[in-house]
């Protein structure tokens, strides 16, 4: 057996599902640490459909969920899901290259996302401090679009990106509101689609829910060396 086959074999079993649910932040943590994952390839993906203002009427004092205060002293929902996520995914970043990317919003197309470092996508930020940054520095600038949130090509470019890059792939999505039903099953089928290239190997899958976070933490973990589509559809569990 060679190195890295022994390395991969004594990995935990990553076609396991892991809670739904949490407590907190540092729930996550520990969960992650569980499955022993030394490192993996971090990538983020922030929603900009007007549901970020539709969802506001019942919170974040009726302000869009991606209102900015000038002060510095109120964090929004994006912003303080940013924060917290830092603190606890920071260790699992050893390549100092995060990738994120936004979607749903007017300008870009419906099946394709934009890239926060669109001068080298490929780059991606080096540090949370940089993706707040940037975050604080675009947001202001993006309309927001008319149509509800698709997963499915958000998935399908971060696979994409999972087949230029070696290692394991965790991919965090910050969504504003619920799927519409026709958008769950596109997005399981991008995880099935996925499932065909055996280089593509993720530890998770974590979507969001604003503006309270944890409303909703939907977990995938796949090993998708097994080309088992049937068994990657199983486990795109959804949360009320």
């Amino acid at each position: 057996m060679s190195t890295s086959e022994h390395v991969m074999s004594t990995k935990p079993a990553l076609s396991r599902a892991i809670s739904d649910r949490f407590r907190d932040f540092g729930a996550i943590q520990e969960a992650l640490r569980s499955m022993n994952l030394e490192s993996s390839n971090l990538m983020f993906a922030i929603d900009y459909t007007t549901a970020n203002l539709t969802c506001a009427e019942h919170s974040f004092d009726g302000k869009c969920l991606h209102s900015i205060d000038p002060s510095g002293e109120i964090l929004n929902p994006y912003q303080e899901a940013l924060t917290r996520l830092g603190r606890v995914l920071v260790e699992f970043d050893d390549d100092r290259s995060i990738q994120v990317s936004g979607f749903g919003d007017a300008k870009t197309p419906e099946n394709a996302v934009f890239s926060f470092t669109p001068e080298n996508p490929m780059d991606g930020c080096k540090s949370f401090n940089e993706i707040w940054q940037r975050y604080h520095d675009l947001t202001p600038t993006i309309e927001l679009g008319e149509k509800s949130a698709n997963l499915g090509p958000v998935i399908r470019h971060a696979t994409a990106v999972a087949r230029e890059v070696t290692g394991f792939h965790m991919l965090i999505i910050l969504l504003s509101s619920h799927l519409a039903n026709e958008h769950l099953v596109e997005a399981a089928q991008a995880i099935v689609d996925a499932s065909k290239f055996p280089l593509c190997r993720w530890t998770n899958l974590m979507v969001l829910m604003m503006p309270r976070m944890l409303n909703l933490l939907l977990l995938v973990t796949s090993d998708y060396r097994d080309r088992d589509g049937r068994r990657s559809l199983g486990q795109y569990e959804g949360a009320g």
